[in-house]
């Protein structure tokens, strides 16, 4: 396929609008379905098993998750989790000291009780503290729409 020079500024605004908008959206979704997920979101009893901090490394540094394995009971069946903070993800909440994970884990002791919190229209997802963590999501809805401002400029630019 050949394209004609003066219309290459108008094929890189549109790639930039179009992967910036889908970039803004992903983000926009998650944030929306995570707030959903709270909302929705009922109390059980449960038992932490496991409560420990991981070190992630990725893009030339190191993160850290809190890593928790306890039981619950919905009314209808005794489930598994894994997840402190809502997101389907166990990397929804990152750290990037040991210190500040150290500080979100140490309100949890292994086999103790504690309240867990789960969508009840998704039972197997729950998780322990009922506030979002939005800064991941506000980044990447930022990131999108620094793409489409880009793919804007440049029409207006060229």
């Amino acid at each position: 396929m050949v394209v004609a020079l003066d219309r290459a500024p108008d094929l890189v605004a549109v790639a930039f609008v179009l992967i910036g908008g889908v970039i803004a959206w992903r983000a926009l979704w998650r944030y929306w379905t995570t707030v959903g997920a709270v909302r929705r979101a009922e109390q059980a009893r449960g038992t932490l098993h496991r409560v420990a901090i991981q070190s992630v490394r990725g893009g030339g540094s190191t993160a850290y998750v809190l890593a928790v394995d306890y039981t619950y009971q919905t009314p209808t069946q005794r489930l598994r989790g894994e997840t402190v903070y809502p997101g389907g993800s166990r990397f929804a909440g990152r750290f990037s000291t040991r210190a500040a994970a150290k500080k979100a884990i140490e309100s949890y002791e292994e086999d103790s009780e504690t309240t867990v919190y789960y969508d009840p229209h998704a039972p197997d997802h729950s998780f322990l503290e009922p506030e979002p963590q939005t800064g991941a999501m506000l980044g990447r809805l930022g990131f999108g729409l620094g793409f489409v401002g880009l793919g804007v400029l440049t029409v207006l630019v060229v």
